[in-house]
């Protein structure tokens, strides 16, 4: 376990870098959305972790003055004197669109950008890691019964199990890097990055138990 997630530290910092990389050579900004989130407050560690601060602006989408992620985010503007993004208009697809998009395309733990045409900046996502938890937990197991038939067909000694997995396997497989640029169709002048997707935390959340899992142990 340790091991995996020394690895997976260093995976997430090699992502980082090779997106500020891929942008000097584009010519694209690197936009970090950072709200109060588990997820997003751990990206924000690595980034500070190895003074990568200064290659990104960040963002906020809420805009109300009592919402806990722009006060999050405010904290952190202040605290580190970080570079805030100044929006421009974002063209978007349809709802429908979307959701089509998000159902219907797999996971694939291999290399590759999106296409850039047409791109102007590039957005990294705090995405993906719900998967190193026990995200299914804290459903009522009747919200799964229209489901069941299809999750007792995926591997796992537990029906607990045999439910995270079949999330992966099938609900959230657009956090991977096969699905990048099909997500960013959402916002078209944009291309998205997970950098917290990696293969080491993955094994990592399968070395220890569903509560250690469920506790949050990985993130």
């Amino acid at each position: 376990y340790n091991k995996y997630i020394d690895l997976g530290i260093n995976e997430i910092k090699n992502n980082l870098l090779s997106v500020i990389k891929f942008s000097e050579r584009e010519k694209l900004d690197i936009i970090v959305d950072l709200t109060a989130g588990l997820d997003s407050r751990v990206l924000f560690s690595v980034i500070l972790e190895n003074n990568l601060q200064n290659k990104f602006l960040f963002n906020c989408d809420e805009t109300s003055g009592i919402n806990v992620d722009l006060r999050y985010f405010m904290f952190f503007i202040n605290k580190f004197g970080l570079n805030i993004y100044k929006k421009e208009k974002v063209e978007t697809t349809s709802t429908y669109d979307v959701i089509n998009i998000w159902r219907n395309n797999y996971i694939h733990f291999r290399p590759g950008f999106p296409r850039i045409k047409n791109k102007k900046i590039i957005r990294l996502s705090s995405g993906f890691g719900e998967l190193y938890r026990t995200f299914y937990k804290k459903y009522k197991n009747n919200v799964f019964i229209p489901y069941q038939k299809d999750i007792l067909k995926v591997i796992g000694n537990s029906y607990d199990i045999q439910k995270e997995n079949h999330y992966m396997f099938y609900r959230h497989r657009i956090h991977f890097t096969e699905g990048m640029d099909l997500y960013s169709r959402n916002h078209i002048n944009e291309i998205i990055f997970h950098p917290l997707q990696s293969k080491f935390l993955l094994k990592a959340s399968k070395c220890i138990s569903f509560e250690e899992r469920h506790n949050r142990k990985v993130l």
